[in-house]
């Protein structure tokens, strides 16, 4: 085996771009991996799987958890297209050293599994064995006897059907799985007409690859078994994007079986905030397909959840930023429902917190972009009820993607032409309000 990077930072040859700050949703991952790694100090080997498939986002969010905890001493080693035996490496990564590897490790970190991955031919031949991670399985007794610290291992959601393929017995030693959210930006004209939990379908998808997408989405899921606690929130968020994609291509009634698989995948792991996230999809599919009694229902269970986890925690600002979501949801629901009135109401309201969430950071560029999205709503419905506040809404909506770019936060090539959508829009309103002569 050639030698591996191990450091107390990440590789520089790995490193992608830097990363100025996480985002709330990586925070609260991060949260709940560091919680986990300082129970577990102390208690002999525990594994901790961390899911993340942007290797910015994992440098990132190792930055961080190594900031939160000063006083550990967390080595790093990063596998390679060379390496046979991860045993091995970890094994190289706690040999004692000079400076600071002379000190006992607490917790360490692997990463690369993709570089000893065989993929599958291009030809459709039969698929690569896995050395590598069949070796995991033959050496599972060796991680308790050899490394007696937590163990965080980085992998992404293609690996996790492979590592549950090739090594089940080597899985069983894991102590909890973290997920970390995608940090892809959303442009407005997606917030404003998707879910806004964080939409993982891709609105560009031909209908033929969208259709393959949710093939292998199936197939995926397949290969688990539904007992596997561990990884069922991963099942439900491949359920979650199956059903998008179902829905997108004219099939509620297929995006609906999915999302409830997802709702079962959620409740069996306790996860509030993920039956949350599926309802307001499985919504969101039957607003799309004209069922608005429907779509009405699964929103005003969504918001049930979302206030109660709220209530439970006022400072945590996903879950605020939630409530928005669910009110703005609704307000899409009695809009084409004809009911103005309540829609402004529920429009009103996801306003309220989303104003609340933007008042505590002037960096966001989510939440300033969500104030942005309340505006458009509101000045829409004002405009239908011949309110001539209407005016007002398109001007603040305006005002606010042009304060984002004069302070260079992220605008996409869509934002731009809502920008100039929303200058015509408010020189029109001022044109309309002036005195004739």
């Amino acid at each position: 085996m050639k030698a591996t990077a191990v450091s107390d930072a990440p590789p520089a040859q790995a490193q992608p771009e830097p990363v100025e700050s996480v985002s709330a949703s990586t925070l609260h991952s991060l949260a709940d991996l560091r919680r986990a790694i300082v129970r577990a100090k102390g208690a002999g080997f525990s594994l901790f799987i961390a899911v993340c498939n942007q290797p910015n986002q994992r440098v990132a969010a190792m930055q961080a958890l190594k900031k939160s905890l000063p006083e550990w001493h967390c080595p790093q080693a990063t596998l390679n297209a060379d390496t046979t035996s991860v045993l091995a490496v970890a094994q190289s990564a706690l040999e004692p050293g000079d400076g600071r590897n002379a000190v006992s490790p607490d917790a360490l970190v692997l990463d690369g599994l993709e570089q000893v991955v065989r993929r599958k031919p291009d030809n459709g031949g039969p698929e690569e064995s896995q050395p590598v991670l069949e070796g995991l399985n033959l050496e599972r007794d060796g991680w308790r006897r050899d490394v007696p610290i937590p163990v965080v291992l980085w992998t992404s959601d293609f690996l996790l059907p492979l590592l549950a393929r090739h090594a089940p017995d080597f899985l069983d030693w894991r102590s909890g799985t973290v997920l970390f959210p995608s940090e892809i930006s959303t442009d407005i004209e997606v917030a404003l007409d998707g879910k806004n939990f964080g939409d993982h379908v891709d609105t560009a998808l031909t209908p033929e690859m969208r259709r393959a997408r949710l093939r292998e989405l199936e197939d995926r899921i397949a290969t688990f078994d539904e007992g596997d606690k561990h990884l069922a929130a991963i099942q439900a968020q491949w359920l979650e994007e199956g059903a998008g994609h179902a829905a997108r291509l004219g099939e509620p009634v297929r995006a609906e079986q999915l999302m409830n698989h997802a709702l079962k995948m959620w409740r069996s792991v306790g996860e509030p905030r993920g039956e949350a996230e599926a309802l307001i999809t499985q919504g969101q599919a039957w607003l799309a397909a004209g069922d608005l009694l429907r779509a009405q229902a699964l929103f005003h269970s969504c918001l049930v959840i979302t206030e109660r986890l709220a209530r439970q925690d006022p400072s945590n600002a996903l879950w605020q930023r939630d409530l928005s979501v669910v009110h703005n949801r609704l307000g899409d629901v009695q809009r084409a429902q004809g009911n103005l009135a309540a829609s402004l109401a529920s429009f009103r309201k996801g306003l309220e917190f989303a104003e609340q969430l933007a008042g505590q950071d002037s960096s966001n560029a989510d939440w300033k972009r969500d104030l942005c999205v309340s505006y458009v709503k509101l000045a829409e419905v004002s405009e239908k009820t011949c309110d001539e506040i209407s005016g007002e809404w398109w001007r603040k909506a305006f005002a606010q993607l042009s304060s984002m770019k004069e302070q260079r936060l992220f605008i996409s090539p869509k934002d731009e032409r809502l920008l100039e959508f929303l200058r015509q829009k408010t020189r029109m309103k001022a044109q309309e309000a002036a005195p004739q002569r």
